[in-house]
């Protein structure tokens, strides 16, 4: 198989789960701020910020740091 070749499947493959990604959040969006209290996005808030820093962390290679294999 060519270069070219693995090269489009590979960019189709994480295209379309990126796309449905964002799909299925836009979808799921409305039936969250129906069936969750207020309260709850404080702490829905509070996990993602928790997860945006630990993936800021992990893509510095900390995770090799952090969680060694040994």
């Amino acid at each position: 198989m060519s270069t070219a070749k693995k090269f489009a499947g590979q960019t189709a493959v994480y295209g379309i789960s990126t796309i449905a990604s964002r799909v299925l959040t836009f979808f799921l969006t409305p039936l969250y701020t129906w069936a969750y209290p207020t309260a709850a996005y404080g702490i829905l808030t509070t996990m993602y910020s928790y997860v945006s820093m630990t993936n800021a962390l992990l893509s510095f290679g900390m995770g090799d740091y952090f969680f060694p294999l040994s």
